[in-house]
């Protein structure tokens, strides 16, 4: 299941929807700022004049975060899920270049320097962005395979999307933060954009020009951020694209990049290995589990804080209809 709930007036015209756990192991981060902000009344003064309301999506990927996975039930990744499945992406030849030496590419030992060998050749004669095209963009044929999308919207999505319908109908600003860990500086907030074009600049007014904007034609990438299918963002878009959402994720910073590339792919071999012990299994997801939730709690409260500014950035725009940095 997929709890919510709606803070405010129900017929509110500005709306700011938050939602955790498109990723399972992730659902901790994001769950403890919604509880935390609930527990908190942090929302009562900014839906007090009842026309700003704010929907909290909690557990996107149930099943992904009660069985230690960043995929779902059919390991598709939710976050490559929402496409257009009438006319789906075209075929990832860069992932069926490298989906053999994929779940060795971080690992360490012989194993992992032939593999990393493999890379840096592909990479050589195709370039970093083909290489990253293959390993994060997405791919939709493979269901066993790395960075699965899916064959048609899959639970979760069916979910979401309909919750965003019933909610988001009275709508005519609506801002979308999605809670997210893993990625960048130790207990660091990046804010990311997906958008392009005016959604962006209206992003960019809400957050502040440095938001990390992979997707903006003028950005200049590292081989680390290709461009995705299938993300939320392109949801958000169909659903509200003619009142212009402003949809970001708020990703906070745990381990390097390598060391957690490294125990997903390990855990996406020990998924799939039916030989597999279960010592191992557990193994596998407890330490996935830290690199994507770190005990330690001033991490925590960095993400807490982190998340009351963005909010707050968020509820400003709503109730003014202008970005603080737009002024």
């Amino acid at each position: 299941s997929v709890d919510w709930t709606l803070v405010g007036n129900p017929q509110a015209s500005n709306l700011l929807v938050l939602t955790s756990g498109v990723h399972g192991p992730e659902l901790m981060t994001g769950s403890g700022c919604q509880v935390g902000h609930i527990e908190n009344r942090f929302f009562d003064q900014a839906t007090g004049d009842g026309d700003i309301a704010v929907l909290i999506i909690h557990g996107a990927n149930p099943w992904g975060t009660a069985h230690g996975r960043r995929n779902n039930e059919d390991n598709v990744d939710l976050c490559r899920n929402f496409v257009d499945f009438r006319t789906p992406p075209a075929h990832n030849h860069d992932y069926d270049n490298i989906k053999d030496v994929l779940p060795f590419a971080f690992s360490p030992g012989a194993e992992g320097d032939e593999a990393r060998a493999k890379v840096e050749a592909y990479k050589a004669e195709h370039g970093s962005e083909a290489f990253g095209r293959g390993f994060m963009a997405g791919q939709y044929h493979d269901p066993q395979g790395i960075s699965f999308g899916g064959l048609d919207a899959v639970w979760s999505n069916r979910v979401l999307s309909q919750l965003l319908r019933e909610h988001a109908q009275h709508g005519r600003r609506i801002c979308l933060l999605d809670y997210h860990s893993g990625l960048g500086p130790y207990a660091y907030c990046t804010t990311v954009c997906l958008q392009v074009g005016h959604h962006l600049g209206l992003a960019r007014d809400v957050f502040g020009p440095w938001i990390l904007a992979p997707n903006d034609p003028a950005t200049v990438g590292d081989g680390k951020a290709p461009d995705v299918s299938g993300h939320t963002t392109e949801m958000h878009e169909r659903l509200f694209g003619d009142i212009s959402p402003v949809s970001v994720v708020l990703e906070f910073g745990v381990a390097p990049y390598e060391q957690t590339a490294e125990i997903l792919m390990r855990e996406h071999r020990i998924h799939h290995d039916a030989n597999a012990k279960e010592t191992a299994r557990q193994a596998v997801k407890d330490e996935l589990l830290r690199a994507f939730y770190p005990t330690d709690p001033y991490w925590r409260q960095s993400v807490y804080d982190h998340s009351c500014v963005a909010i707050d950035q968020a509820l400003s725009y709503l109730h003014s209809g202008a970005g603080t940095y737009g002024k």
